[in-house]
């Protein structure tokens, strides 16, 4: 009778499974891996300027959750149906948002901005793209966005005025996007300064590179498609910087000290707006100089510093300057065999190597406490970890990030807490809530 009885109840249990399941279209099946079809998740979590308030969204990042150190259970705060009847608009997801301030968020679709008040969900458009455009940079300050269209770079600022700022007529002349087939760390060719003064921007001239032809089999029947690649042995592009000063809308331009096709790379802006400092690399890749530039005339300033290897340099991030009020930087430098952190003054004085260690520095993720202590990730004990550490400007080290495995982090502006969102081989995921000391406050 027993064994009547188990039967009974797997076959209801097959039943009911089967009930459960879903049909998935192959759309799901790709995109929705690793979004609703994945354990929930703090995803793009975020803290509330100047509080101790933080949100994420769902899976689907379709919900957006608020909770606080004090009160850590979430609550949902806002629906993406609820931001687009606010605004208006068309918004997919959350996926692309910033805090403007404790109350006012900016929403983005990559082409259109929009203004929220998650408070009173209320909200207006702010600004578009002209159709068509790519690359888009907003500048939180002055709420203008540059953009790309084709090979020329556009501005469109708060009242909607599209300006352009660049005219290439020459296909083979590029402005606003990447350039040195992304190599040495480059990942976008715009540069708003700290106030959006004035805007930086990587050009390149390929009038030397060949085509290399790809085939594009997004069309039926396939075609083939050119691109500029640079080929060993054969001739490269021509990088500059511009930087276009929004107030007069006129351009100066940087060209390499070196040979005309020596790359320029790691492009950042002092704190002040005044000057712009980039890394210029030889094309044998053994030696570079991180040069000073005047950002009203694009005059040569000075060499800050110099770095020479028989094998090769690869400089991959910029200067880092901790806090707003000085002009000395954090330089990340792999001359010692390993990365490590170097802190300079503007004028080239190295003044202390802040870490020493045997193994790899991977990026500075910003300075807490006033600019006194630089938060980075590195590999840590295994080359297969990504650990946080924290280091003063003395150059006393410590790790925030204990357990080993793959750690992201974010941190709270007033630098008490941050949220820790990590992974490894014995732990499938987990978020934890800590304090800066990297004690557990609390498993979320």
């Amino acid at each position: 009778m027993n064994k009547y009885i188990g039967l009974t109840c797997l076959v209801i249990l097959g039943f009911q499974a089967a009930a459960q399941k879903k049909q998935l279209s192959l759309s799901d099946a790709v995109l929705q891996q690793n979004k609703a079809f994945r354990d929930e998740q703090y995803n793009a979590a975020t803290w509330i300027p100047g509080t101790d308030t933080y949100v994420y969204v769902s899976n689907n990042y379709q919900n957006m959750y608020l909770a606080s150190v004090k009160k850590t259970e979430p609550e949902r705060v806002l629906t993406i149906q609820e931001a687009n009847a606010a605004l208006g608009s068309q918004l997919y997801d959350f996926y692309g948002f910033s805090f403007k301030s404790a109350t006012e968020l900016i929403l983005t679709d990559g082409n259109t901005y929009y203004s929220l008040d998650i408070q009173n969900k209320k909200g207006s458009k702010l600004v578009s793209v002209a159709e068509g455009g790519l690359n888009a940079e907003y500048e939180m300050t002055s709420g203008s966005v540059a953009y790309t269209v084709d090979n020329n770079l556009w501005i469109v600022n708060a009242k909607g005025e599209k300006k352009a700022v660049t005219s290439n007529a020459d296909k083979n002349i590029i402005s606003g996007q990447t350039i040195a087939r992304s190599e040495f760390g480059i990942t976008d060719g715009i540069f708003w300064s700290g106030k959006g003064t004035y805007l930086a921007f990587y050009q390149k001239d390929e009038t030397n590179v060949k085509e290399y032809p790809l085939v594009d089999i997004t069309k039926v029947p396939a075609e083939l498609m050119n691109i500029k690649y640079p080929m060993a042995g054969q001739g490269s592009e021509k990088p500059k910087v511009g930087i276009y000063s929004v107030a007069s809308g006129q351009s100066v331009f940087i060209s390499p000290r070196g040979a005309a096709d020596n790359y320029l790379t790691n492009l950042c802006w002092t704190p002040d707006e005044n000057f712009v400092l980039i890394a210029e690399v030889n094309r044998e890749q053994n030696h570079l100089w991180l040069n000073q530039y005047d950002a009203k005339t694009g005059a040569f300033v000075r060499t800050i510093l110099e770095e020479q290897n028989d094998k090769w340099v690869e400089p991959e991030h910029p200067a880092f300057f901790p806090a707003a009020n000085s002009d000395n930087f954090i330089w990340i430098s792999e001359k010692d065999g390993f990365n490590n952190l170097y802190y300079y003054s503007l004028d080239g004085k190295l003044i202390r190597q802040l870490t020493a260690n045997r193994f790899v520095a991977k990026s500075i993720l910003q300075s807490v406490n006033k600019g006194k202590e630089i938060i980075f990730a590195a590999t840590g004990t295994s080359p297969l970890n990504t650990l946080f550490y924290a280091v003063d400007l003395n150059g006393k080290q410590r790790c925030l990030t204990l357990e080993e495995g793959t750690h992201a982090i974010a941190i709270n502006e007033l630098g008490t807490h941050f949220l820790d969102r990590y992974t490894s081989h014995a732990v499938p995921g987990k978020v934890a809530l800590k304090t800066m000391a990297g004690k557990m406050v609390k498993t979320l």
